[in-house]
């Protein structure tokens, strides 16, 4: 964990099985999901699950967490799989 965000690079996430709410996906803009190939799946137990193309980016991960104000769980995700929701 660096500054309350927990890294899970390995762990891939199937976009297309999910459901996100829109009060989750409200909490970052579309410039930014789109410009960062990320995205906000779900709220559980006070961390933010988000998935990611490059799990691997520190820098948006703090990004997320500073604008969401939530210990973030990360996911990798294809770039395709994020713009297609």
């Amino acid at each position: 964990m660096v500054f309350g965000v927990m890294n899970s690079p390995k762990t891939s996430v199937d976009l297309s099985r999910r459901k996100i709410t829109l009060e989750t996906l409200k909490l970052l803009s579309v410039d930014f999901i789109r410009r960062n190939n990320v995205i906000p799946l779900e709220i559980k137990e006070k961390k933010l699950s988000v998935a990611m193309s490059d799990p691997s980016n520190l820098k948006i991960a703090r990004d997320v967490q500073s604008m969401t104000g939530y210990e973030l769980e990360i996911l990798a995700a294809t770039t395709e799989s994020i713009v297609e929701i």
